[in-house]
Formats: structure tokens, sequence, C-alpha cells
């Protein structure tokens, strides 16, 4: 029998019975998806989880089809198993989460999450948003590119040298490829770090490095929660904050690309691009309204620049909350797009 009480508690001691013969195995760290299988008449409810069936006591609504996210904090002692209960989702799409719990899992944590099968939309924005949170400042100080230097081929450059790519370019070279690792920012961090460490090296800019390692990784698990390629661009601007680049490759052959750029002083600019049936249609999403006066001014100059292309301007509505446009499905679906 499992007791779980509302999500107001950060963690819960939950009696557990295990079925005879039956061993459930599991880790301290680990989060598991458990889905309520059966209400019974006495008030209790059945979960399936890691395979085995399981009846619980909860003060929490569930109804049938629900699905649960737990991650275990202690093994079972005495019968006793202690969880945290990350979010509950209903059958109608309704989601309870547990923000608190979210933010506070480590990068192994969330990398183990999104491994997990059958992640839902809701819980990959939750995601989305607790990883870019754990980012630190220090991505566009190490390597940074001048903005006269953002042309095509420099930012292709850029992107596939930033670090995310590092291990693809090493299971390549491992099967005989060629690739250049001298210029790619997590190789030479890596090595920079591991140098600076033989000599006992506690420099502020070794913390940076080590800062911008972590957040190299950050990146890499934001790709893969978004099947994409999702980097930062170093680029070496007073005015911006810092500037993330995301770009994904549709089945059908379709093109999405996102520009997501904060500003010193006129907050954050979402620019959302999609290529679709010879038409180049860009999307703009502004924090700052007069920000965006600025830029519906200046639209005929933007298309005069593009011009021959075929192309479509709109501008998000400022009560389409940015959230809704942090992944590349929920995008879509708000903006219509059939990519």
């Amino acid at each position: 029998m499992i007791n779980i009480k509302p999500l107001i508690n950060p963690y819960e001691y939950i009696q557990i019975t295990k079925p005879k013969g039956y061993s459930i195995s599991l880790k301290v760290g680990e989060i598991v998806k458990a889905e309520v299988v059966d209400i019974l008449p006495s008030g209790g409810v059945v979960i399936r989880m890691k395979g085995a069936y399981i009846t619980v006591r909860t003060e929490i609504p569930l109804q049938k089809d629900s699905s649960l996210l737990l991650q275990i904090l202690q093994l079972p002692e005495d019968n006793r198993l202690k969880i945290s209960l990350l979010s509950v989702l209903n059958q109608k799409g309704q989601i309870n989460i547990n923000k608190a719990e979210f933010s506070r899992l480590d990068i192994k944590s969330l990398a183990s999450l999104i491994d997990i099968e059958n992640v839902t939309e809701f819980e990959k924005i939750m995601l989305f948003q607790i990883i870019k949170e754990k980012i630190s400042p220090y991505r566009n100080v190490i390597y940074p590119l001048s903005i006269n230097s953002i042309y095509p081929d420099n930012l292709r450059y850029a992107v596939y040298n930033s670090g995310i790519f590092l291990e693809s370019k090493l299971k390549n070279i491992l099967k005989g490829k060629k690739e250049d690792l001298k210029n790619d920012i997590k190789a030479n961090l890596l090595q920079q770090i591991e140098d600076n460490n033989l000599f006992h090296n506690l420099l502020q800019t070794n913390t940076k490095k080590k800062a911008l390692l972590n957040d190299i990784y950050l990146y890499q698990l934001l790709s893969k929660l978004t099947e994409s390629v999702y980097t930062y661009i170093p680029i070496s601007l007073k005015q911006i904050k810092n500037f993330d680049f995301s770009y994904k490759r549709e089945q059908n052959g379709g093109n999405f690309v996102k520009l997501d750029l904060s500003f010193e002083e006129k907050g954050r600019v979402l620019v959302i691009v999609t290529y679709y049936q010879n038409y180049l249609n860009i999307f703009f999403k502004f924090e700052d309204s007069d920000f965006k006066k600025q830029a519906e001014n200046h639209i005929d100059k933007l298309k005069q620049k593009l011009s021959p292309i075929k192309i479509n301007i709109f501008f998000i509505e400022d009560k389409v909350p940015f959230d809704r446009l942090e992944t590349f499905e929920i995008s879509k679906h708000l903006l219509d797009i059939k990519t």
C-alpha cells in the first residue's frame, strides 16, 4: 500500500507492499513513470510502476489512465519509500506540476528524465524552462564572434564548433573519418581545464571555463529534448546578453529555425523562421512593446533585403506567453505551421 499526499509537500514517505514473489528494482535519484490503471471501490488506486501493479492510498483525487512522474529519494526501509512527486497528468491533458521539485533536479536526473519514453509535451516545456534557468551567463564570454562576422558560413562554423557536436565528431574519428577538433570549444575547454588542474590553477577564468563546459552539456540536453540542434552563438556585442540558436529539419524536408535573443535594455526577442511551399515565414515575439513598434516600422526594409524571396512576416500577440513557444511541436501547433 502506498500513501501519496498532495503536491504541496516537497516529498512524501509512502508505504509499499511488494507483490509476493516480485522484486521492484529501484535506484536513488531514479525517475519513474507510473500509470493509474484502476480505481477500487474502497477508494484505493492501482498503479503500474516498472511492470508491477501496486495498490496506492492517496489524498490526491486521481483518475483512471492518469500518469504520475516520481523520483526515488530513498530506497525502501521497513517498507517505507521516500519519493518526490513531480507531476500528475490526467486523461484530459490537464497537468499538475510540482515546480519546486522540478527545479531541484540535478543534471544527471534531468538527463535520465529526457531518456524516459513518452515524456509529455507539457513535461518537455517544464524541462526546457528548468534547463535554461540552469545555464550560467558565461556562454558569450569565451571565443566571441563579432556582430559583423555573422554570415551563413561563419554561423554554420560557429554552431558546429560550439561544443555540442564533440561526441559525434569523436564517433566519426573512431570510424576513420577526419574531424578537426582544434577549434571545437568543448574539446578546447576539456584540454585547458585538465592542463590547469595539473598546475593547481585556481584562477577565476578557469571557473568560467568550467561553467561554460557545464552550459554546453545543458545545451546538449536541450538538443536531445527538442530533437534539434540547440546551441548558443558566442557573439561579442554589449547590448546582447545572450543569443541562442536552434534548428530542426522535419521528416518531410521542412526547415524550422528559432533565434532567441536577450537584450540588455529591450528584453527578450524570439524569432521563428520556417520555409514552406517556397515561402519564407518569419514570426516575431517581443517582450518590449516599444521595441516591437520599432521593428514593425522597419519591416519593409527587411522585405527589400530579402527580395526576391517570397516572405510572410507575422507578429505574435503579446498575450501569447514565451513558454508556449519553447518547443517546436507546441509552437508549430500554435502558429499553425505545416512544415
